[in-house]
């Protein structure tokens, strides 16, 4: 789509500007060495990449399915011993 490459565009702009900020603060000689970022993300983080990073935490607490498998057997095992059968 039209919108995507926009978008895709823009983002490659301000990735281009990051870095180029991020190589200047660098040879910058009064900041020390402590201070200063190893990566330019840790400098800055766009929205996107906090997004992308929120989708790839939220995968960390999806159920597998052994483990999807398991809490169904339990429960149904639970629903039988409460006399609840179907």
């Amino acid at each position: 789509m039209r919108c995507e490459g926009y978008q895709q565009r823009r983002r490659d702009e301000w990735e281009r500007a990051r870095w180029q900020m991020f190589l200047a603060m660098q040879m910058h000689p009064y900041i020390k060495q402590h201070n200063k970022a190893k990566t330019p993300q840790e400098w800055i983080e766009f929205a996107w990449e906090k997004a992308e990073k929120k989708d790839k935490d939220v995968s960390q607490f999806l159920m597998t399915e052994e483990e999807k498998k398991s809490v169904m057997a339990q429960f149904e095992k639970m629903r039988k011993d409460n006399g609840q059968d179907s």
